[in-house]
């Protein structure tokens, strides 16, 4: 159960670095440390050593804290994007900018050489 916990919490904090797959390091992490948990109450009735089943727990703890982090920040990230890009005043004002810019260019250009 020990090296469960640790494989599962090592899978979820790998998963939260992943690019798409930072969402299944929530689950994974929560199983690990509910595996971790379970193995060290076993081991410590048993009267076993617990380090490995306190790391599948410190992983699987930190897997879901950073799957989460990450998949939060993602989602705040995308409605930020979004928000922006759906601004039609800021899309107005970045066009008339653009055309500002360009017929400034335009003007101080020196005429073409025709012979």
């Amino acid at each position: 159960m020990a090296i469960t916990a640790v494989v599962l919490g090592s899978l979820s904090v790998l998963a939260a670095f992943l690019f798409d797959l930072h969402w299944l390091a929530i689950p994974l992490g929560l199983v690990a440390a509910f595996i971790g948990m379970r193995a060290r109450r076993k081991f410590t009735k048993a009267g076993q050593p617990v380090a490995i089943s306190t790391a599948g727990l410190a992983l699987g703890a930190a897997g879901f804290a950073l799957g989460l982090g990450v998949h939060l920040l993602s989602t705040v990230s995308t409605e930020n994007i979004k928000d922006q890009l759906e601004d039609p005043a800021r899309d107005a004002r970045f066009h008339q900018e653009f055309k500002d810019t360009v017929h400034r260019a335009l003007a101080d250009a020196p005429a073409p050489n025709r012979k």
